[in-house]
């Protein structure tokens, strides 16, 4: 069976007990942040968060704020707490969806990477995946595909997501595989130690408890593996940005002559 958890934020309401839950949470995703911004509730829900066994924190990227600001902003907030994993949320609402802003959700992840060591998960849905990440990707190296990936798909019947016979309908452009589904956002917040919620997100990871706690352990930062061949591309990418400005300089040069 998959291992089951839930995602929180200021819009669960500030108690979070999952020693009163109705079923076992093997996982929290929390909220930390929103451009450079503290979830409101962030330090009411995170005592809940850290009796969950595994806990992961996510920040809602913006397109009206530096990455490079948001990303110490995120790593600032969640570095006093124990956690294993990180999530970049990329979504469209209050935000520019164009070039500029894919590219400062692919500095955004690397940065808290290198920074922190720990997995960062990439946060979307199948239609932004499509429209907005692999459109304005490198289209030959595209480079969203290289990052685990938490899928919001639904809504779905809520027990059988659980279950390893089903899957969410993952985007069309070259991804085969999920880390993370968010199934439905009408969870029953008794159920899950949230009170307070009037519909909870509920999510399965792509294996059971003890798969996600070997995943957790294997993707450790390791330079010279993943890392190396993003970065390789990325120093690609600028070398052909450098000669062809040094053409256009050269041509300018030439014309001033």
């Amino acid at each position: 069976m998959r291992a089951f958890g839930i995602d929180i934020s200021k819009y669960d309401g500030k108690t979070f007990t999952p020693e009163r839950a109705k079923r076992t949470i093997d996982f929290v995703i929390q909220r930390a942040s929103y451009g450079m911004y503290k979830d409101e509730a962030f330090d009411s829900l995170v005592e809940g968060s850290l009796k969950v066994n595994i806990r992961g924190f996510y920040h809602y990227l913006s397109s009206a704020v530096p990455w490079r600001e948001q990303g110490d902003r995120f790593i600032e907030i969640v570095e006093k707490h124990p956690h294993h994993f990180l999530v970049c949320d990329f979504e469209g609402a209050y935000n520019n969806l164009n070039a500029s802003f894919v590219d400062s959700c692919r500095s955004f992840m690397e940065y808290v990477r290198q920074k922190t060591g720990k997995i960062v998960v990439l946060y979307t849905n199948p239609n932004i995946y499509d429209n907005v990440l692999m459109r304005y990707a490198h289209p030959e190296k595209p480079w969203p595909e290289h990052w685990p990936l938490w899928i919001a798909q639904y809504p779905y019947i809520i027990p059988n997501a659980i279950y390893e016979n089903t899957k969410p309908r993952l985007p069309a452009k070259r991804r085969t595989s999920w880390a993370f589904w968010q199934y439905t956002d009408k969870g029953n917040g008794e159920d899950v130690g949230l009170p307070e919620a009037k519909g909870v997100d509920l999510n399965v990871f792509n294996g059971s408890t003890s798969d996600l706690e070997e995943w957790l352990m294997t993707k450790e930062f390791k330079p010279g593996t993943q890392e190396q061949e993003m970065l390789k591309d990325r120093i690609a990418e600028l070398a052909e940005s450098i000669r062809q400005a040094s053409e256009e300089i050269a041509h300018i040069a030439k014309g001033l002559k």
